[in-house]
């Protein structure tokens, strides 16, 4: 009988496995805490600034706010849910 090949499992942060990990994005119009939500994880309806559409329940999305060096609880109204082709296209719309 063969091998088989078979990795151990490895624990994530909870971080990892609920949403990703936030980091800084310098952009044209400022800086952005960003972080990139997985489906799995979308619980609610969002409705999109890019595209004016809804983000349905269990849509992989990216929630960004604009950073200022503050954390996450301090901008919790500032924060916006965006699809993700929309948060990379947004500095190209008129």
């Amino acid at each position: 009988m063969g091998r088989r090949n078979r990795r151990e499992p490895q624990s994530e942060p909870a971080e990892i496995r609920v949403g990703g990990m936030r980091r800084i994005e310098d952009h044209a119009d400022g800086q952005w805490a960003v972080q990139k939500l997985m489906g799995a994880s979308a619980r609610k309806i969002y409705p999109c600034p890019g595209c004016n559409q809804q983000i349905p329940i269990g849509l992989a999305h990216t929630v960004a706010w604009p950073y200022f060096g503050r954390d996450i609880e301090e901008c919790i109204d500032e924060r916006r849910h965006w699809h993700n082709i929309c948060w990379q296209k947004r500095l190209n719309r008129r």
